[in-house]
């Protein structure tokens, strides 16, 4: 998983580990995309489509934590 320290789970109601503000299916392509962003080499200027799913994700993750 990334370096962000500060990515939080919690339990969904069929008791699986979803990071907080995120669906089980959203969790799960977080850390799909998350684990293949180490080994994606970044494009010159552009952001790729991946990685533009991952931030709108984590921004959703981020905006549901402050919300605490």
């Amino acid at each position: 998983m990334s370096s962000f320290h500060f990515i939080s789970y919690s339990l969904d109601i069929g008791g699986r580990r979803v990071l907080i503000g995120l669906s089980f299916e959203e969790t799960k392509e977080f850390e799909r995309l998350d684990e293949r962003m180490d080994s994606i080499p970044p494009e010159f200027g552009t952001l790729p489509a991946t990685d533009q799913r991952w931030l709108e994700l984590y921004e959703k993750h981020r905006a549901a934590c402050r919300r605490l």
